[in-house]
């Protein structure tokens, strides 16, 4: 195996300024990423993402990579809130077609809203880190990788020139003390269509809200969050005030309640398993707070030139053509390739949302078949990928049993009801 490195280095002390670029290496160099691992000291080849120190060359990578799409340059409208969570505020173009999903090559720019605990600098780093490394191996590797990753684009700091063409845009809530910041500009992954959308509130939301969450503009940004690990406790339907269709939860229940069949959830949960061994085993991170989500796929891209993995679609079925994609990164941390590493991803299994189907409890057999189909994938994947390191083949089986005894230990399991 070839495992291939990005190098992540600090230009200051107080965060204002990092930025990467893709800059391939032929040549052997050691790790910068994780100084811990010993896999630094092997005569490898690796990838090499570069730090550059010149802040004009960022400005300048960040123009060229599209960042007019979001300036008033060449767009008036303002951009629009699609997403929030702690590490910023995500804005985006409205789609003037909610129905045309060839929209996907669009960009979404996610705002660092100043939460001390978050840093979107690291996460910037972490999904360069990840597209990198798990680049190689889903091109040689004898394992079909059928997650989709968000294509990393600029990483942009407070003395970005541009930001007084970009701040305009912003919604007025926003732009009415508009100030520089960073931001991070990524792949927009599609919405679902509207067909999807009806769906799920035909299924899932109270009659009398129907209507009115189907005219909320919100709700066409359209997320799935993809719960294999809990079960929603279906005799207390969703309240109206927290029904929305941004990142909606769909648990393993609904899931089934929506007929989605038994193969097509072994799918889902393949694919998962394939992606934490990947994150674990190439990546070498816990995995901590990543999210997964369907949605529809990407078209197809020229894998010479883009730097982002994945358009594999699953079957259609009542979501229609569909993808699974991996997302925030930014509570990502380094994991040691030992015991201590082991322990880490286990704790980041558990604290994360129920994305992994997770082991039954007491006898509970209905969700069981799933969680083995889980780690039987999960463990033939990391044995692919651990190949040529018999040094770390233990670890992916001692970190499927300390996550069945935390289970065993904590009263929780696959079959936990979410109200």
């Amino acid at each position: 195996m070839l495992p291939h490195w990005m190098k992540i280095q600090r230009i200051s002390s107080d965060r204002s300024f990092l930025t990467c670029a893709y800059l391939p290496s032929r040549t052997s160099c050691p790790s910068a990423i994780f100084s811990h691992s010993s896999r630094s000291t092997q005569g490898e080849q690796f990838y090499r993402v570069a730090t550059t120190t010149i802040k004009t060359m960022a400005q300048y990578n960040g123009f060229i990579m599209g960042i007019p799409q979001l300036s008033n340059m060449y767009y008036t409208p303002s951009l629009v809130k699609i997403g929030a969570g702690a590490c910023g505020t995500v804005f985006a173009e409205e789609l003037s077609d909610p129905e045309r999903l060839d929209g996907s090559r669009g960009l979404v720019l996610k705002r660092e809203d100043g939460n001390p605990n978050r840093d979107i600098g690291h996460e910037s780093a972490m999904l360069q880190h990840i597209l990198v490394t798990f680049a190689l191996q889903v091109r040689t590797a004898q394992v079909e990788f059928l997650i989709n990753i968000p294509s990393w684009y600029a990483f942009l700091d407070e003395s970005f020139v541009k930001w007084g063409d970009i701040l305009p845009r912003l919604p007025a809530s926003y732009s009415a003390n508009p100030r520089p910041c960073r931001a991070l500009i990524s792949e927009r992954i599609p919405p679902m269509p509207r067909s999807v959308r009806d769906l799920l509130v035909r299924k899932f939301c109270p009659v009398e809200h129907q209507e009115q969450i189907m005219a909320d503009p919100a709700n066409r940004h359209c997320l799935i969050r993809l719960y294999l690990g809990r079960r929603k406790d279906t005799a207390s339907q969703s309240r109206f005030r927290s029904f929305k269709l941004q990142n909606f939860p769909l648990h393993l229940n609904q899931i089934t309640e929506l007929g989605i069949p038994q193969e097509s959830i072994r799918e889902y949960a393949t694919a998962l398993a394939d992606a934490l061994a990947y994150l674990h085993w190439v990546a070498e991170v816990d995995a901590n707070d990543v999210e997964f989500v369907l949605a529809p796929s990407r078209t197809p891209f020229d894998p010479s030139s883009d730097p982002h993995l994945g358009y594999r679609e699953f079957s259609p079925g009542v979501l229609g053509r569909h993808a699974l994609w991996m997302l925030d990164f930014d509570c990502c941390r380094p994991m040691e390739m030992n015991e201590k590493g082991v322990e880490q991803a286990a704790d980041a299994f558990w604290r994360n949302d129920p994305y992994f189907p997770r082991p039954h409890l007491e006898g509970i057999e209905e969700d069981g078949w799933l969680w083995r189909a889980f780690e039987q994938r999960f463990l033939w994947t990391s044995v692919v990928l651990l190949l040529n390191e018999p040094q770390y083949q233990r670890l992916p089986g001692l970190l499927m049993q300390r996550i069945v005894q935390r289970a065993n230990r904590q009263g929780v399991g696959g079959s936990g009801a979410a109200m």
